[in-house]
């Protein structure tokens, strides 16, 4: 799914680029995905992130196979997509990249990440995973950013979305603890909603 996905994300990318940005972070839910990920973090340090990514999508039934990944056929796809595949075996075991792994997989454990792909789009999690609701998503952000969306209507980290002309902020329920952020940043949206007006 994630490479069915991922043309879409660059079509969406190419219509509002610059008002979007990509953040990825790896969920490795199946087996071999973590060494997927020790190869594509390799290929970041030798600035091939992107060609090994996409040779790894493009031809991932070639070694993407659910119960037996051929993961020396993933590394020999990232040597035909320019990766120094010595180097970057050294750089796959390295102590940087477990940390990346390890932070990306505590932090989908906080989130209670289930499946892959899965978007968040300014913190907002795609309700129902298909293309149009990720375009429809990413094209509301858009038009709130810029000014364009006469209401926007969110969760508590709604608050945090950059506005270009915020007119009203309405907090419903400000008593409600679930406005407080308590886990990683921790804030209190009515708070933010008064720092925010007096801007």
């Amino acid at each position: 799914a994630c490479r069915a996905f991922y043309p879409i994300v660059k079509q969406i990318m190419g219509e509002f680029p610059d008002d979007t940005r990509l953040v990825i972070r790896y969920a490795p839910l199946h087996e071999g995905s973590d060494e997927a990920v020790r190869i594509i973090e390799a290929a970041r340090l030798q600035d091939k992130f992107v060609p090994v990514m996409e040779k790894l999508f493009t031809d991932q039934p070639q070694w993407a196979i659910h119960g037996a990944p051929d993961l020396e056929k993933a590394w020999s796809l990232a040597a035909e997509a320019g990766l120094d595949v010595t180097q970057a075996r050294d750089d796959a075991t390295s102590e940087d990249i477990a940390n990346v792994l390890q932070q990306d997989v505590t932090d989908m454990k906080a989130v209670n990440l289930q499946g892959t792909p899965t978007f968040f789009v300014n913190g907002k999690p795609l309700p129902t995973c298909g293309p149009q609701e990720l375009y429809d998503l990413v094209a509301s952000e858009v038009a709130a950013a810029r000014g364009e969306a006469p209401v926007v209507l969110g969760t508590r980290s709604a608050i945090l979305v950059p506005l270009a002309r915020p007119g009203v902020v309405i907090v419903d329920e400000e008593h409600d603890t679930s406005y407080k952020q308590q886990d990683g940043f921790r804030y209190h949206a009515r708070d933010l909603a008064l720092v925010r007006a007096k801007a």
